[in-house]
């Protein structure tokens, strides 16, 4: 019997040092493409074929024309509306938060629609959050998580439906409701 566990300690442990050796024998960056190999998640790719590709405009043509509202609603008000913005970059999580880092990179993958920010600090006052009228239960989800992390940040928002935006003088109103002295 000890003759069989001393058997399967040795081979164990020759494998965890053949394990150790391969991994310090592989050659790291050496690779058949040419190009600069980096490492990214753990994957080697080559930088020189990367497959990114430019998108010919950040909005749909409803939000651009919705942003242009927005815009001309607020051009006499010291305030300024811009697109896209990062979650992440308009809250913070304290850091004695449980599963800070989870948190974090969850607000790291949400882009707000529009943020309109009073100037000329640009500090974050209404976050706006464009809808379609039929979305998937994946993208409810992700909605309403960007909800809830806006309302505990603590941020006025307001939703606007892209297919039916109201006419300015409503959406005027709604953003006075806010705080937004329009």
């Amino acid at each position: 019997m000890q003759y069989i566990v001393g058997g399967l300690i040795l081979i164990f442990i020759i494998k965890l040092a053949s394990d150790l050796f391969s991994s310090y024998r592989r050659p790291h960056g050496k690779s058949s493409a040419k190009g600069r190999i980096i490492d990214i998640s753990e994957q080697w790719i080559n930088v020189d074929s990367l497959p990114y590709r430019r998108v010919e405009t950040l909005m749909s043509p409803s939000e651009l024309a919705f942003y242009h509202e927005i815009e001309n609603i607020l051009s006499e008000a010291p305030y300024r509306v811009l697109p896209k913005i990062p979650l992440s970059e308009i809250i913070s999580i304290p850091g004695s938060t449980n599963n800070r880092l989870e948190y974090y990179r969850r607000a790291q993958e949400k882009n707000l629609d529009l943020v309109i920010f009073e100037m000329p600090e640009y500090t974050p006052r209404v976050i706006i959050i464009l809808q379609e009228a039929t979305i998937s239960k994946k993208q409810q989800l992700s909605e309403t998580f960007t909800e809830k992390a806006v309302e505990a940040a603590g941020y006025a928002y307001m939703k606007i439906n892209i297919n039916e935006v109201p006419d300015p003088l409503k959406v005027a109103q709604s953003l006075r409701k806010l705080g937004i002295s329009v």
